[in-house]
């Protein structure tokens, strides 16, 4: 018997992952994602090299000239 296979519907599945994730640490959502595979991480994986690092950041923020309402341009960054 042949099974047709279908794609993930990420949409669903995603708002699922979020409620539940919601649910089992309160307010804060934490999920480890690899940005170079462009998915989600087990917790295994998410595990194997963690440690806390010391990131130092500058903010910036540029006015932008002539502009009624007073808004900025902000620029963030971890290179120092």
């Amino acid at each position: 018997m042949e099974q047709d296979l279908t794609k993930l519907d990420v949409t669903s599945y995603t708002r699922c992952h979020l409620k539940l994730s919601h649910a089992k640490r309160g307010s804060t959502l934490v999920m480890p994602y690899s940005t170079g595979c462009r998915t989600a991480l087990s917790n295994f994986e998410a595990e194997l090299d963690y440690r806390y690092v010391s990131d130092p950041t500058i903010m910036v923020s540029f006015p932008i000239v002539d502009d009624a309402d007073n808004a900025s341009l902000v620029a963030w960054t971890t290179t120092p």
